[in-house]
């Protein structure tokens, strides 16, 4: 093994027997990455300078990092806080909270905010055996509605007073 030049100030080394060069550094966790970017609410900026990379290298652990769409959560009771924060004009996340475990249940990529995907959202957890005590949204105007015709509706809806809609 020899010294085989720097790229980026980083020591870069080459072994004789295999013919690859490497560094002796540690690699990203795409996991950590991604809860950083998910529950941390952090851009892809303030992660590439967190983790001292390029942006492009975020985004690329990001894409590879695991993605379930809910997280099993013991227990099967839910109080739910439902909200979709936008990254741009055409990428959101739609996320679901357990308030009493404070943990995400559920989250969705989206373009749009439409009523349909909270739906979809509380129909799969439904589906998984859990039963929702509350759910607290940002005051979407309909969503009371379509949630009231879902299965299950004893289902008690509050809205908060800042309404993003």
């Amino acid at each position: 093994m020899k010294k085989h030049g720097k790229q980026n100030n980083i020591q870069r080394h080459y072994c004789n027997q295999c013919n690859k060069t490497f560094t002796f550094q540690k690699k990203l966790n795409a996991i950590q990455i991604w809860s950083d970017y998910t529950t941390g609410k952090q851009t892809y900026l303030q992660l590439a300078e967190k983790y001292h990379c390029s942006v492009r290298t975020i985004q690329r652990y990001i894409e590879k990092a695991p993605k379930s769409q809910a997280n099993i959560i013991e227990g099967k009771y839910l109080n739910i806080i439902i909200d979709t924060t936008f990254f741009g004009r055409e990428f959101g996340v739609l996320v679901l909270i357990n308030s009493l475990k404070k943990k995400v249940i559920y989250h969705r990529f989206v373009k749009t905010e439409k009523d349909v995907y909270y739906q979809l959202a509380l129909n799969q957890l439904r589906e998984k055996g859990y039963i929702i005590q509350s759910v607290t949204c940002d005051g979407r105007r309909g969503l009371l509605k379509d949630l009231l015709n879902t299965p299950d509706t004893n289902v008690p809806v509050s809205y908060d007073c800042d309404s993003d809609a």
